[in-house]
Formats: structure tokens, C-alpha cells, sequence
């Protein structure tokens, strides 16, 4: 236990002799991003940065004021307070940087947007809150995924109700990132039925294909998906759509999946 025990000490003791220098310093901040260093995580964060991510919208202020830090400070991967904020569903925070005129569309290296990760860990007032401040609604990541893209394939909570705001709002249903994959097919792939259901409500394409020529239909096959395939099946999906000579058929019996096989069957699929 030594180890662990002494690499700590060591990290109050700094952060006391921080504060004792800097007695207006954010104290989470200080023993947070000293602790994040021996770790090597978390690189580039300042104090804006911690606060922001915790919701701490007076450790925010103060360390805007102390440091002339930018309220769009980036770290190293280019995130921003916003982004953060976001991210973790920060819900007060983010209005409040809004507010004070943060940008609502900043990209990290990776091009993900405070929207795009609201979206991706299943934020859905954040979401709102974004969409409320104009933000840029299919702007997409490194990859060509969307907002409604990165919903459909985590769904954290499994439900419609980000996928909603973002239709609603305008996102693009079969927009495809760069391997041609559209959000209805992350959703098949990673067997998110609730939102799979509202894509296909919302005249999502079952019929599109990928870059490998693979329809929703067979991704859901590929991965075990009953109740997506199902669901697939229900709106007119084509049960004998074959890629590269292969049925879907013949693709669930090679996995031994046998209530599919006989959903496929049922629905006129063929050898």
C-alpha cells in the first residue's frame, strides 16, 4: 500500500503549498491537476477546464479572474470548458457559458463538437440547451459521424428522446459517416431498438447500403440482434438483400442464430 499511499501524500502536500501561495486558487483544482499529472491525464486542463467539468461555476469565475484565462481555453486535445461541460451534462454550466458567449461549435483535434458529446453520453437537456443556442446541428466528427450518428450507436439510455430533439431540430436521418455507415445502421449494428424504431417512424432508408454493401438488416444479423431485425423486417426491409452472394439467411445460419433464421424465414427470406 506504500505506493499508493506516499504518491498521494505527496499530492496534498503540494497542492497545500499551492494554496498557501495562492490562497484565492481553486483547491479542487490544485490537488485535481496535480494528482492528473503523476497519472498523465487530463493533459493541458487548467482550472477553467476542472470547474467546468465539475459545474462549479464560482471555481470558474475565480479562475477567469486570477488567470485572464479565455473562456474558450483548449486543452491539449483541443477541448474547451464548453465541450466538457457538455460532455458530463452540466446542464447549469453550460447555459452559463453560453451566456457568457462561449463558442457553441468549437471542434477538438477529433472534431467533436460540445453537441456531439452531449449526444454521445446520452445528455438530452444539454442537447437542448445547445440546439436552443444555434448549434451547428449535423457537424460532424473526424469520422463523418453526426451528432445523431454517435446517439444511434451508444444510446446510452436507450431511448428516443435526443435522437427526437435532433431530427427535430434538422439533423439529416441518413446522413453516412466515411465508411458509409448511416445512423439507422449503428443503431441495427449495436441492437439500439428504441431509437432503431424512431429512425425507421422518421422514413430512415432500411434499403441503404455501406461501403461494404451491407444493409441495416445484416448488420442486426451479424451481431445477434433479434428484436432488430424484427423490427427491420416490420418496414419492408428486404430479407434476401445479399452482399457479395451471401444471403442474410445463410449469414444467420452460419452464426447459429435461430430465432432469426426463423423471423427471416417467415418473411419469405430465401436460400
Amino acid at each position: 500500500m506504500r505506493w499508493i499511499v506516499w504518491p498521494l501524500v505527496g499530492v496534498l502536500l503540494l497542492g497545500l503549498v499551492v494554496l498557501s501561495l495562492q490562497p484565492g486558487m481553486d483547491a479542487v483544482c490544485v490537488v485535481q491537476s496535480v494528482h492528473d499529472r503523476l497519472r498523465h491525464k487530463h493533459d493541458g486542463w487548467s482550472c477553467v477546464h476542472y470547474a467546468a467539468a465539475r459545474g462549479d461555476m464560482a471555481a470558474l469565475d475565480a479562475s477567469v479572474e486570477q488567470t485572464d484565462t479565455p473562456i474558450d481555453a483548449r486543452t491539449e486535445s483541443g477541448a474547451t470548458p464548453l465541450a466538457l461541460a457538455a460532455e458530463r451534462g452540466q446542464l447549469a454550466m453550460v447555459k452559463q457559458l453560453l451566456a457568457r458567449g462561449a463558442d457553441i461549435n468549437a471542434a477538438d483535434t477529433r472534431r467533436r463538437t460540445p453537441l456531439y458529446r452531449a449526444a454521445a453520453k446520452g445528455h438530452p437537456a444539454v442537447v437542448r440547451a445547445l440546439i436552443a443556442g444555434h448549434a451547428t446541428i449535423d457537424q460532424p466528427n473526424e469520422s463523418g459521424q453526426t451528432p445523431l450518428w454517435i446517439n444511434a450507436a451508444r444510446s446510452p439510455t436507450n431511448n428516443t428522446e435526443i435522437a427526437h430533439s435532433l431530427v427535430r431540430a434538422g439533423a439529416a436521418i441518413d446522413r453516412a459517416d466515411t465508411r458509409g455507415d448511416t445512423p439507422l445502421m449503428a443503431a441495427a449494428r449495436a441492437g439500439h431498438s428504441d431509437v432503431l424504431a424512431y429512425l425507421l417512424n422518421e422514413n430512415a432508408d432500411p434499403a441503404r447500403r455501406n461501403g461494404q454493401q451491407a444493409t441495416a438488416l445484416l448488420l442486426a444479423i451479424r451481431q445477434g440482434h433479434t428484436e432488430a431485425v424484427r423490427q427491420l423486417l416490420a418496414r419492408g426491409a428486404d430479407p434476401n438483400a445479399s452482399v457479395h452472394a451471401t444471403s442474410p439467411l445463410a449469414v444467420a445460419q452460419r452464426a447459429n442464430r435461430a430465432k432469426i433464421v426463423r423471423l427471416l424465414r417467415a418473411n419469405g427470406a430465401r436460400e
